[in-house]
């Protein structure tokens, strides 16, 4: 069964900003996580609180989202460059 996508306003705001490229390749990685959200290319992320956060990468970009399996929905909660794309990747 397919999974609706809930994309925030920030992922988005992130989405509408990239080149006419980059764009065309997250939104072809983000439908994909609609029929298969799981996929081969997903790893899970460690920490945090609520639903479990996941990761797929585009190149050198990053999509952070989390799965309701109980809702069928994948929220898409952050989209950006691989260095700034964690919250504890700051670089001393």
């Amino acid at each position: 069964m397919a999974f609706t996508i809930a994309v925030t306003r920030r992922a988005q705001r992130r989405l509408d900003r990239s080149t006419a490229e980059l764009r065309a390749r997250l939104e072809t990685a983000i439908d994909h996580l609609a029929t298969d959200p799981r996929h081969r290319g997903v790893a899970a992320l460690v920490g945090g609180g609520g639903l479990r956060k996941y990761r797929v990468r585009v190149g050198d970009h990053r999509i952070v989202f989390e799965i309701d399996d109980d809702r069928k929905i994948v929220y898409v909660m952050r989209i950006g460059h691989r260095d700034s794309i964690y919250p504890d990747s700051r670089r001393a």
